[in-house]
Formats: structure tokens, C-alpha cells, sequence
């Protein structure tokens, strides 16, 4: 029996191997191994070929394991087998101060309300910079409301002959977050299973809406398997007296949709050349999933439901429903989405100055296209006292290595401190970016001779972590 090592990968011990095996094996048919004879030539050729092998599978060997894989398909693709979602870019927030000139009211030591504007959710403001950078709002500016989570100051702007006020200088404050809006539309014809749209589009946030020709809204979910997705209401006289009552305390409130196991629901997910993806459901667009799995005659399901005919139960259809969420057709989807200038968009104090669209109204009707009206809205300025900051760009391919273990380790808990530390860093770029956080115990910072005290005790019942941003 010949005996063949198994251990050699590189091109000198191959070669090494070869030479061996034929003065072993055949010492009377090749006994020429100069540099210049066929034989080394054929023998260097296989060993060429058995480093090159050996090269290629090492590298997909490597490309398993999230701690050696280098390639980005690789990494984008363990990442989403252990559940962590890689961040695209993200927005950056700013605290954006508004100033107007109001009247003043019955009482000359306040101002009008009557004259007071809501600049309301998605107006924007230009920043002056070299991208010129849009911030939209993100809740509306009501001038009228003040209260500890919505301050307001007034000043006197201006006096009559006998130095009593006639109008204030009325300041609020919004937050905004950056990124300019842009849509397009998708044509879809019949419907197909797992849709996958690519927006060609480069630095997408995030995904605004999709809503179909026929006005139904799409969600955004984490998985398609999800069933069930919040939706943020405005907290007015719609949601009924008791609640609309504390609505300056309280301005939204957290539901979920109706219909929750069917409703139309896509995810998104970038790939490794920074596009991003929208992947649909494959129920059936139209049909409920009771003519799919519940059907008595199920043997003989129309043609035109499933282009076939059944003449037995396919199995394949049992999961094939929108239990996973519909898949479209027939329609066209009105994607709207937000694109970003990454990290150009940290502004400085002072630049976000200029007016893109207020989309105002007044308190009160009647307000809207009078002349005082009019001079309240030019007077209308913006600025920023303090940096625009969290916009950033893509997750390198450590940090999505580095963030996918820790977010697998926590499974999507929050119980240790690396738990919260984890939820942390995978909050979708939406919302901005941390870029370093820190969990500690409430009792842990307390000096020792106060944390017995009997105020300290009842703050750590309430709440016993401390997150650092």
C-alpha cells in the first residue's frame, strides 16, 4: 500500500511530496529531476494546482466563522444569521430654536394665542453648509404651550408712545434630524414570492413609507415573521377626552394596527455594496389565507389561484400564506426615503439658518392670510444654538463583527449591563449614532456613607442603571 501524506499545503512541501512519492513508488520510470526536465515540469504543475486548491478552500473555510471572515457578503450574511441587523447611515439631531414676533394679547404681559403658530412636523431648515444639509422636524412647535418638556420664553420686542408692549419675542425649541426626502415608484406586475426591491439610490437612512396605488400603507417590521408592529398616534380630542387631557405632557401614544396577523409589512436590509433592500412576504396579494390552508376542497383550489392544477396536498403551501406578510402585485409602490451626507451633516452651532418650508397654521382659525398673520410668519428665524451630531456613516466590518457577537450574546434581552450596552449599539441609524456607551449600577455610583439613605433607596427602586452616551 502507498503511502500518502495528507499535511502538505503550500507549493514547496507539495512539490517536495511529488518528488518523494515518484523515487518511491517509480524509481525506474522517472529518475530525471533537474529544474529543466519534463517530469519536474509535470510534477510542479501539480503542485501549483494543490496550493492553489488548498489556498481557495482555507479562504472559504475562513469566510464561516464571523471572527475570521473578511469578505463583506460574508460578514452581512453571519450578522443576519445571528440576528443583528448592520446599521446603514445615520441621521443627526439637532436642537433647533424658533423666534417669532407676536402681538400681544387682552393682557399686554403676554402675548396673543390667538396669534400663536404651530410649525408643525416636517417642515425643514437648510443648513449653510457645503451639502446643505436639510433638518426636518420631528414633532410639531406649538408657540403657545409651555411646560417643563416644552419650554418657551418670551422677551418684549417692541413698545407703543406710552412704553406699554405692542409685540414679544417668542422662542421655542424642536429637535430635527437631518436628511433630505426623495421618492420613487416600483411597478409590480403579477405577484411574486419574497420580492426584493433594490432602491439605486447611495446613503439611504431609512425607508419613510411605501404605500401601494390602491392607498394601502406598507410597515416596516424587524422580520417578516413579525405579527404584530406599534404605531405612534398623535395625542389629540380623537383619542377621546381623558387622554387628549394630559397631551402636552403625553403628545403621542403607542397602539398597535388592526388586523395584526395580516397586515402588509416588508424588511430592510443593506448589502455589501451599501444599497439597500426592501423584501416583501410571499402570501398571496388579495386572498385570504383561509382559501390557501383551511379549505375543506382544498384538491381542487381554482387554477387561477395557484396557476396549477393540485391533485394532491402540496405541503409547500401550508407556509406559503401571509403569515409571513403579503406579497404585492398588480400595483404600484410609492417608496418615499431619507438620504443622508453622513458625517458632513454634524453641523456647527449657527448654521442651520435658512428656511426650507415652515408648514405652519395657527391656533386659531381665521389667523392664516390676515395681514398680522402674515408679518408673524416673516418674522419667523431658525438657528441652532448647539452642534447637529450622530450622523455617521456605514458600520465598518469590525465594528458589524464586533456588535453582531455582543447583540447575539445578549439575545435581544436586557437583563446585564453588556445587555443594555448591546441594545444600545444596535438602535437603528434612524434614530442617529452611538458611538461609545456606558451601563453602570445606580448603587454602584453612590458613595458608600449615602446609598443606606432613605430617598437614594426609593430612587433605586424606581430605577437602578445609568446609560452614558
Amino acid at each position: 500500500m502507498k503511502t500518502i501524506k495528507y499535511t502538505s499545503k503550500d507549493f514547496n512541501s507539495l512539490k517536495s511530496d511529488l518528488i518523494n512519492f515518484a523515487k518511491n513508488y517509480f524509481p525506474d520510470a522517472q529518475k530525471d529531476f533537474s529544474d529543466a526536465s519534463t517530469g519536474q515540469m509535470f510534477i510542479e504543475l501539480m503542485a501549483y494546482t494543490g496550493d492553489v486548491l488548498s489556498f481557495y478552500q482555507e479562504e472559504q473555510f475562513k469566510e464561516i466563522f464571523l471572527d475570521t471572515a473578511t469578505d463583506a457578503n460574508s460578514i452581512l450574511s453571519l450578522a443576519s444569521t445571528l440576528g443583528y441587523k448592520p446599521k446603514g447611515p445615520s441621521s443627526a439631531i439637532a436642537r433647533i430654536k424658533l423666534k417669532a414676533v407676536i402681538p400681544t394679547g387682552s393682557s399686554i404681559s403676554t402675548f396673543s394665542h390667538s396669534y400663536a403658530p404651530v410649525i408643525q412636523k416636517n417642515a425643514y431648515f437648510i443648513a449653510n453648509n457645503e451639502s446643505n444639509t436639510r433638518f426636518t422636524l420631528v414633532e410639531d412647535v406649538d408657540f403657545s404651550i409651555s411646560s417643563s418638556f416644552s419650554e418657551l420664553s418670551q422677551s418684549i420686542y417692541s413698545l407703543d408712545a406710552t412704553n406699554n408692549p405692542t409685540t414679544y419675542l417668542v422662542t421655542k425649541y424642536g429637535y430635527a434630524k437631518s436628511g433630505d426626502i426623495k421618492t420613487t415608484d416600483y411597478v409590480v406586475g403579477n405577484p411574486q414570492e419574497y420580492l426584493d426591491i433594490i432602491i439605486d439610490d447611495t446613503n439611504i437612512i431609512e425607508i419613510e413609507s411605501i404605500y401601494d396605488s390602491q392607498g394601502h400603507k406598507w410597515y416596516e417590521v424587524e422580520f417578516l415573521a413579525q405579527d404584530r408592529v406599534e404605531q405612534q398616534l398623535q395625542n389629540d380630542l380623537s383619542q377621546g377626552s381623558t387622554l387628549s387631557s394630559d397631551k402636552v405632557l403625553v403628545p403621542y401614544i403607542l397602539n398597535y394596527i388592526e388586523d395584526e396577523r395580516k397586515f402588509r409589512r416588508f424588511i430592510s436590509y443593506y448589502d455589501s455594496d451599501g444599497k439597500i433592500h426592501i423584501q416583501f412576504g410571499p402570501g398571496v396579494y388579495g386572498y385570504p389565507d383561509e382559501e390557501l390552508i383551511n379549505r375543506s376542497d382544498y384538491r381542487y383550489a381554482p387554477v387561477e389561484l395557484f396557476n396549477r392544477n393540485i391533485s394532491s396536498v402540496d405541503p409547500a403551501n401550508f407556509i406559503n400564506t401571509k403569515t409571513l406578510g403579503e406579497a404585492p402585485g398588480n400595483t404600484t409602490l410609492t417608496i418615499k426615503y431619507r438620504i443622508g451626507n453622513n458625517e458632513l451633516d454634524n453641523v456647527v452651532p449657527n448654521t442651520i439658518t435658512r428656511i426650507g418650508n415652515l408648514n405652519l397654521r395657527f391656533k386659531e382659525s381665521g389667523v392664516s392670510g390676515t395681514l398680522i398673520g402674515n408679518t408673524v410668519i416673516d418674522s419667523i428665524v431658525v438657528s441652532n444654538d448647539d452642534p447637529a451630531f450622530g450622523a455617521s456613516g456605514f458600520e465598518s466590518l469590525e465594528e458589524i463583527k464586533n456588535n453582531t457577537k455582543a447583540f447575539f450574546a445578549a439575545q435581544n434581552r436586557a437583563v446585564t449591563k453588556e445587555d443594555y450596552e448591546a441594545r444600545c449599539k444596535a438602535m437603528p441609524g434612524k434614530y442617529g449614532h452611538i458611538s461609545k456607551v456606558f451601563v453602570a449600577k445606580i448603587t454602584d455610583l453612590l458613595n458608600e456613607s449615602l446609598s443606606n439613605s432613605r430617598e437614594l433607596r426609593r430612587v433605586d427602586e424606581r430605577s437602578n442603571i445609568k446609560i452614558y452616551i
